[in-house]
């Protein structure tokens, strides 16, 4: 065993090219986290500019082991893929990044997020929008579990953006778009939480009033620390929209009802 830039490491193949302010590394295969990691690297400085180019995947590994040890968060775990494709470049001082990153998580959890907590939120909110006095179970459990987790991350420069977060749980389908900006150190992000199951559960508490309704929940703040609100006005617009479109629905089905009957009778009467 041995330490990669902190990462223990086991059954590692390092093929190292060197000249003149460029050493390239081809490949980069390694064992590490019950998973595998592969790809190249190459770093190169000339006068004014330092370059890092890194192409590297891993696969079926601990990422949140992974993750925590490169000091990039410990508020995820799970098994699962990872690619990037990225150049971080300094110039002069101005440090940029570019490139793509895919993630694919596997029965994980995401700790300081609790959304089932605020799925509940909406619930109340739908519940006093109806004049219901219902009083809802909130929960104070800053985790999230979830059994699959897929997105990309696009870095331009010093914004790093998402567009196409989605993460499935037995009960919630959950979407998120936004972007980051790196040098300030900010998010700004939008999730989308749908129930998709009603029965009792995680985020199951009588919530078949919220089945085909979008709960917004704006994400925004320091990288390390952001806020998590619900976009009240949008959310209760969209269940306004979901009512009257089950009204029409049902009385769709009452008149095609009530038309079956007609010609049933017709035919009926026809083959006397």
């Amino acid at each position: 065993m041995m330490t990669l830039s902190g990462l223990a490491t086991q059954d590692i193949l390092l093929g190292v090219r060197s000249t003149r302010g460029n050493v390239a590394v081809d490949p980069l295969r390694a064992k590490l986290f019950g998973g595998t990691l592969s790809g190249t690297m190459q770093f190169e400085e000339k006068r004014e500019l330092t370059r890092l180019d890194v192409r590297q995947s891993v696969a079926a590994v601990e990422l949140g082991e992974l993750l925590k040890t490169l000091e990039i968060t410990d508020d995820v775990v799970g098994r699962g893929d990872l690619s990037m494709a990225i150049e971080a470049q300094e110039r002069g001082g101005a440090q940029t990044l570019d490139g793509t990153a895919r993630f694919k998580i596997r029965d994980g959890a995401i700790k300081g997020v609790n959304l089932r907590k605020l799925v509940m939120q909406a619930k109340q909110i739908y519940n006093q929008a109806k004049g219901r006095e219902e009083e809802v179970d909130m929960d104070d459990k800053d985790e999230f579990q979830f059994t699959e987790m897929t997105g990309t991350i696009k870095f331009d420069e010093k914004i790093a953006t998402n567009d196409d977060l989605s993460v499935k749980s037995p009960r919630l389908r959950v979407t998120g778009k936004g972007q980051a900006d790196l040098t300030a150190g900010t998010l700004d992000y939008l999730i989308k939480i749908n129930v998709v199951e009603t029965s009792k559960g995680q985020a199951g508490e009588d919530l078949e009033d919220l089945k085909g309704v979008t709960i917004p929940v704006r994400v925004q703040g320091k990288l390390e620390a952001p806020t998590y609100r619900l976009d009240v006005e949008t959310l209760l617009k969209d269940a306004a929209k979901h009512e009257v479109e089950k009204k029409l629905d049902d009385k769709k089905e009452q008149l095609e009802q009530k038309l079956g009957e007609k010609l049933q009778r017709g035919l009926e009467k026809l083959f006397k």
